[in-house]
């Protein structure tokens, strides 16, 4: 994954005093973004900044890729009160970026320890140790338990109640790191900066984002092919394919089988004589993402009768 880092010398070179340098701007955060014109990644990332300015900025970027997914943290010591506040503006419809809040200790590599943000070990445990202990499956949930933090000592406001977990999943959609005595520091949720409930859950827009890209990259050889019954056939086939693939990854809904959660259009329905003569070629696809269990509840209940199987 490329490092943003290496293109941020524009963010330190006006200075405007002996010691001090003048703070990025929005045009800074674009010019570091552009870089990855072009560039097939999944997850665009920094690990040294933790400002709204600059997760507004990657989200614009992202948004306008549309293929390709964001992550930003919140300031040190940030309240949810504050984080609610200030990243409030990123809560939209459909958002293609995911918050973390925390800080982490670990060893400074002489003898000590320093705070860092927590962001640099939530995208190794989540977005790339899980993944590809699920066999490099693209639309793996980046949170729960197997996504415990490796070599941290401590993190900042990793206890919650059940209340406060609730209030910073909802109410500011910025996904938390929490601390169990058995399981160490692990990421507790996984949603995007979406107000829609479908575009809630992070694997979703990676997964959606996934499809784009391999159709993008698949189906070019059926640019300057006759647009007729053949060819729309083709891309149709092509396509029914590559989703049934998913489909075996246990990418999309299972109830009533593979046809009533997925489905491919490329006819004349779709590409009626007007859409041919503007040499356009037009293949819809519809789908229903599966959903993660973000909460697991098991009802213990107690009962004096005897309990019955009947064979209905």
């Amino acid at each position: 994954m490329p490092d943003v880092s290496s293109n941020e010398t524009a963010l330190s070179s006006g200075t405007v005093g002996k010691d001090a340098v003048a703070s990025p701007t929005n045009s800074d955060y674009e010019g570091g973004l552009a870089s990855f014109n072009g560039l097939d990644t999944q997850v665009i990332t920094n690990f040294d900044l933790d400002d709204a300015m600059w997760a507004g900025s990657l989200e614009s970027y992202c948004a306008g890729r549309a293929d390709v997914l964001g992550v930003f943290q919140t300031p040190q010591g940030a309240s949810i009160a504050a984080i609610k506040a200030d990243f409030a503006s990123l809560r939209k419809g459909k958002s293609f970026i995911a918050g973390y809040r925390s800080y982490c200790e670990v060893n400074d590599g002489f003898g000590g320890a320093i705070k860092v943000p927590v962001i640099g070990h939530v995208i190794g445990a989540a977005y790339i140790r899980k993944p590809r202990s699920r066999g490099d499956i693209v639309h793996t949930a980046p949170a729960g338990k197997s996504t415990f933090l490796l070599d941290v000592l401590s993190v900042d406001d990793a206890i919650y109640s059940q209340p406060q977990l609730k209030e910073l999943a909802n109410d500011t959609h910025i996904n938390s790191i929490v601390f169990e005595s058995k399981s160490g520091f692990y990421v507790k949720t996984s949603r995007t900066m979406s107000t829609e409930n479908k575009w809630l859950s992070i694997h979703v827009r990676l997964l959606t984002n996934h499809i784009k890209v391999s159709f993008q990259e698949s189906l070019g050889d059926l640019e300057q092919e006759g647009n007729n019954p053949d060819t729309r056939r083709r891309l149709r086939d092509s396509v029914i394919d590559f989703m049934e693939q998913l489909d075996n990854q246990n990418a999309f809904e299972k109830s009533g089988g593979f046809g009533n959660n997925v489905a491919v259009v490329c006819d004349e329905s779709n590409n009626p004589q007007r859409t041919v003569q503007q040499r356009r070629m037009v293949c819809d696809v519809a789908y229903r993402p599966a959903e993660i269990a973000e909460e697991v509840a098991v009802n213990l209940i107690q009962t004096r009768d005897g309990i019955q199987v009947v064979d209905a």
